[in-house]
């Protein structure tokens, strides 16, 4: 799922960043992070491989951070001296030509967005393995995203990453969307996320119209464990929202209440185009499960 020829074509659509300066981490500079705070716009950090206990904020840059050579760098922020937290933050309205590419991201644990958090951000992470994150604090209402949380009208480009094994007390073990954030998910692998209250994989809140093209949403749970023991789509969980996926897979997932595959309530409206939903399971219904809504089909 992960490819090797995305870089090459972000390099076509942004060339101004193939004629920057690249800074080299850590021969130029000591820390991912030192190597951001150097760079300008159209650079690009470019990270040896291995693995570096840091806290990642893009300050707003259009640059180009990446990982090189053929092993994948990890950036655990379990590591880091400054205890837990959050992996790679975008918070300065960064726009696509931000780019995350080629890194493995592990060990976050915060309220929201353990392993990638989006604040009226639109980034573009490519290439990434974003796996054994938590969302998982003390706030009722506001745990969400252990892989990744977009909130404030944020809308990044997540292409051929894989979000796997992450976890969250509320809403979105893998992703979670909130507040008009719309974001783009090609080629993606979302698997074996967990959520205690609604959508194992992805949870859809309020005025959010993602795009999935062909991905694949398999092995999560919606396990009903939290405080409001709700349990609800085990895949996909959509409240108040659309969402258009087509030529994806959404299968095999568990939700203790009800949506197996897909949960659709509160007026959402999610369309669902040339999809296989099977073998999922729910304590009401499997696949599908709507209230109040409906998925289209098309």
């Amino acid at each position: 799922m992960l490819r090797s020829g995305t870089l090459a074509s972000f390099l076509l659509v942004f060339p101004g960043l193939s004629a920057a300066s690249t800074l080299q981490v850590p021969g130029d500079q000591p820390t991912i992070a030192a190597g951001i705070e150097a760079a300008v716009d159209g650079d690009t950090v470019e990270v040896a491989p291995g693995t570096y206990p840091e806290k990642l904020d893009f300050m707003g840059k259009a640059i180009l951070v990446r990982g090189a050579g053929r092993r994948r760098s990890v950036i655990d922020v379990s590591g880091a001296s400054a205890g837990s937290g959050r992996v790679v933050t975008f918070r300065n309205r960064e726009g696509r030509d931000s780019i995350l590419h080629g890194f493995t991201l592990t060990g976050g644990s915060t309220v929201q967005g353990g392993g990638v958090k989006c604040v009226a951000a639109s980034p573009t992470i490519s290439n990434c393995e974003i796996t054994g994150n938590r969302a998982f604090g003390a706030e009722l209402d506001e745990n969400g995203g252990g892989g990744i949380a977009c909130v404030h009208s944020s809308s990044p480009l997540v292409i051929d990453c894989a979000i796997h094994d992450n976890l969250t007390r509320e809403k979105g073990g893998g992703i979670y969307c909130v507040s008009d954030s719309s974001p783009t998910l090609i080629r993606c692998t979302i698997s074996r996320n967990t959520a205690y209250d609604e959508g194992g994989g992805i949870c859809c809140y309020w005025d959010y119209s993602p795009v999935m093209v062909e991905c694949v949403v398999s092995d999560n749970q919606a396990t009903g464990r939290g405080e409001f023991n709700q349990g609800e789509g085990g895949g996909i969980a959509c409240r108040s929202s659309s969402s258009d996926v087509s030529n994806s897979r959404i299968a095999e997932n568990y939700a203790y209440f009800a949506g197996g595959g897909i949960w659709a309530y509160d007026q959402a409206a999610p369309t669902l185009s040339h999809c296989t939903i099977r073998q999922n399971i729910a304590g009401e219904r499997g696949g599908e499960s709507t209230s109040g809504t409906r998925p289209v089909p098309s």
